[in-house]
């Protein structure tokens, strides 16, 4: 659940992440380090719904909890010829103050390898690993479950003509969690791309991918709670297109069908696809707006059987050289349908809508350092009623590059 309620004291409100691959989204030539500090009042820690305090060791408790964050991130990217190589590793850690037996550090890792053989053969080899908070939204023992979400992939593409190339890709991925309570949740995941890409002369680039990933949950047994394995199959269209000179469409569409073996009533068949359209509405005003539909979205639900179905819209206005306004607002559908059951979870057969709204102001009062304020407001309803909730964070931060 790489959402904004899975990774507490991260997300400042209107959807910016300042980390510092978001907050230096153009990381220089060379080496460079991003330190932050993140305060953030979450008023709902536990996602209750209104009247409920949780109970922990026996003991009602309060609902809010304020997180301070404290991170480190170590940049390095560098162009050799042909080649582009990128790495970082950052420490988070994030204090509780009230609920301090979730206290944990993460451990966050990203690289990748742009390689290039001569003008015809080209592609990217990527490994990432990040770790977070299990949300309470999704999760509900009081439990302190961290996430650790391994990436890597492999992709080569053969360009047989200036326009056009075929492409070959490889992604692997594995799931796990710190309390035993999750292990039925853990997961692994391996996919295989076949692709037809097309990039002409304008830079743009489409692309038609086939798609086969083959998923495993390795803790559970075959024939007892829940499914083992599923199969996913994908044709998609890909790509990123100048609409015109200040906008672009980028994304993909496409059929997808999930089975699981010994569990039809699982299965899933429809269309996904997830577009983004990036207007720089004037120059100091940028708007994105995003409309998606996927199954086992890694923002929403790591555990990977969730249809999500949304549409949102981000702003930035950058009134001023030292200030900026940002402002987010998303409505989110989940159906559960797919769910193939742990024995644990009561999201089995549930669906639920979430509304999120923020806003920030950002203020940079040199290059080197940016303060964002915010504040998030998000409301869940939800086929059974003890599910739904309403939750207010503030979240003040520095971040600082040198």
């Amino acid at each position: 659940m790489k959402q904004m309620t899975r990774t507490i004291g991260l997300a400042l409100c209107a959807g910016v992440f300042l980390t510092g691959r978001a907050w230096g989204a153009d990381v220089p030539e060379g080496f460079s380090v991003v330190a932050s500090q993140i305060f953030t009042h979450d008023a709902n820690l536990y996602r209750l719904p209104d009247g409920q305090s949780p109970t922990i060791a026996g003991f009602p408790q309060q609902r809010s909890d304020t997180i301070s964050t404290t991170a480190a991130q170590a940049i390095f990217e560098h162009t050799y010829s042909l080649q582009k190589v990128h790495g970082d590793v950052e420490l988070r850690h994030n204090a509780f103050q009230t609920f301090d037996y979730l206290d944990y550090t993460a451990t966050n890792i990203h690289g990748f390898w742009d390689w290039a053989l001569g003008k015809r053969l080209s592609g990217r080899v990527s490994a990432s690993q990040d770790e977070s908070l299990r949300a309470f939204s999704d999760f509900s023992l009081a439990t302190k479950s961290v996430n650790t979400y391994r990436r890597l992939a492999v992709d080569g593409n053969y360009w047989f003509h200036p326009e056009w190339s075929t492409g070959f890709g490889f992604i692997q991925v594995a799931s796990r969690y710190s309390d035993a309570q999750s292990d039925l949740s853990a997961y692994d995941e391996r996919a295989y791309e076949a692709k037809l890409n097309f990039r002409p002369s304008s830079g743009n680039i489409i692309a038609l991918v086939l798609r086969q990933a083959d998923g495993e949950y390795p803790n559970r047994i075959s024939g007892g709670t829940g499914v083992k394995e599923y199969r996913q199959r994908d044709v998609l269209l890909r790509g990123e297109w100048g609409v015109t000179g200040l906008s672009r469409l980028n994304g993909y569409i496409g059929l997808t069908q999930r089975e699981y073996p010994g569990a039809a009533s699982r299965d899933f068949s429809g269309v996904t696809g997830r577009l983004s359209y990036n207007w720089q509405a004037t120059g100091k005003l940028n708007i994105v707006t995003t409309v998606r539909r996927e199954i086992g979205a890694q923002e929403d639900l790591t555990d990977n059987y969730v249809v999500t179905t949304a549409a949102g819209m981000n702003a930035t206005w950058q009134f001023s050289a030292l200030f900026a306004i940002g402002g987010s607002l998303e409505s989110r559908y989940r159906d559960y349908g797919g769910d193939p059951g742990f024995g644990l979870s009561p999201a089995v057969g549930r669906n639920d809508r979430t509304d999120t709204v923020g806003v920030s102001l950002k203020y940079t009062p040199v290059r080197w350092l940016g303060v964002t304020l915010g504040v998030q407001r998000e409301a869940r309803t939800a086929d059974n009623s003890a599910s739904d909730y309403k939750d207010t964070i503030v979240g003040l931060a520095a971040t600082a590059r040198f």
